[in-house]
């Protein structure tokens, strides 16, 4: 390996200075020389950070899908289909006006968990709709069913960091480790990386990485 390294910088010096085509294969043994050597390294923090970014999003994933099922269990394929379309696209077309008229209706008020679930997608829809205020006053109402969850509480404390709330975000993130449904320690793990990262730095508009989006939203 490291003869190949040392043969491709002799292939560019020679380059330089005789400019002769027959060097070119030194530069291409010395280049695949140094991507063998940085790709394990790249490759595993990659991986690794891969890892941990799937373990957030299945935690995520099982929390909805057992919210959707109680949706369907209740009002049908119909109601879950409108709503899946908006999550598919990323865009609030009716998705806010249906999940309000299913929180109206008695049998979303008879069935808390079902209730909590419809708050917790209103804060989320909310949210993406730029209806900030709208998005805490539905997730505090989720909490108020299950204070501890930790979707709704990482949520809730991403609402809050965008409005530059920290006292409140860091509160919410708190209430998050707290939760015992969480499976994966990396989704424990993520959570006081936040906590550290608002006590130090101070809350966010957007995610702790360019081009990378929090995991709740």
């Amino acid at each position: 390996m490291g003869y190949l390294i040392v043969m491709g910088f002799y292939g560019v010096f020679l380059n330089m200075l005789f400019d002769k085509t027959f060097v070119n294969s030194y530069l291409l043994f010395g280049f695949a020389a140094l991507v063998l050597l940085v790709i394990p390294f790249i490759g595993t923090k990659f991986i690794k950070w891969k890892y941990n970014l799937s373990d957030i999003e299945k935690h995520e994933k099982h929390f909805e899908e057992q919210g959707y099922k109680l949706l369907v269990n209740t009002y049908g394929e119909k109601e879950y289909e409108k709503l899946l379309q908006e999550e598919i696209t990323g865009h609030n077309f009716d998705g806010i006006q249906s999940l309000k008229g299913l929180l109206a209706k008695n049998e979303t008020e008879s069935n808390p968990g079902l209730k909590f679930f419809i708050c917790s997608m209103l804060g989320k829809f909310l949210y993406r709709d730029e209806q900030y205020n709208s998005s805490i006053e539905y997730l505090k109402e989720a909490l108020s069913i299950n204070s501890n969850n930790s979707i709704v509480n990482l949520r809730l404390a991403v609402v809050y960091e965008y409005l530059g709330n920290e006292a409140e975000s860091l509160k919410a993130y708190n209430r998050a480790l707290k939760d015992r449904s969480i499976k994966f320690k990396q989704v424990r793990d993520y959570i006081i990386l936040q906590i550290n990262r608002v006590r130090t730095k101070g809350p966010r508009k957007g995610p702790p990485h360019p081009g990378l989006r929090y995991f709740p939203f």
